[in-house]
């Protein structure tokens, strides 16, 4: 604790820890970003060469997600491309067991082995699911 009696404030520093986070510095980012708008005029800097009707994402928000990568520690974002991709796969998967789990029960089934991994090396195409499945889990989904 520091007492500054000349200008009648107390300044006190607590460092217990309290609420971490290792991502701070991208919300301090963000809010900076907002207020400022410094990426979004960097990135006007940048002439777009793209086709216009085939882009997907702007000048500015690959510039944001480079720089945000960058401040969060993603040397190459790589690793949030692959933090994505396994979150987007543990959902679609928790789904196509649940669809999985409907048709094995609505046709009697004891057993469902899904055939890259359960090390089987032969399956009779009439007992093979596996188009069921799609087309359940299409409909779930409203393919």
């Amino acid at each position: 604790m520091w007492d500054d009696t000349d200008s009648r404030r107390t300044v006190v520093a607590d460092f217990d820890g309290g609420t971490i986070t290792t991502e701070a510095g991208g919300l301090l980012l963000h809010r900076t970003e907002q207020k400022t708008g410094i990426l979004r005029q960097f990135a006007g800097c940048f002439r777009d060469y793209r086709d216009p009707a085939r882009i997907e994402h702007s000048v500015a928000e690959l510039m944001r997600q480079r720089v945000y990568g960058l401040a969060l520690g993603y040397e190459d974002l790589n690793d949030q491309m692959q933090k994505a991709e396994a979150e987007a796969r543990e959902a679609m998967l928790k789904d196509l067991e649940k669809v999985v789990e409907e048709i094995g029960k609505k046709n009697g089934f004891t057993m469902i082995f899904e055939r890259r991994s359960s090390g089987i090396m032969f399956l009779e195409a009439a007992i093979d699911i596996t188009d069921k499945v799609i087309e359940a889990y299409n409909k779930m989904k409203g393919q």
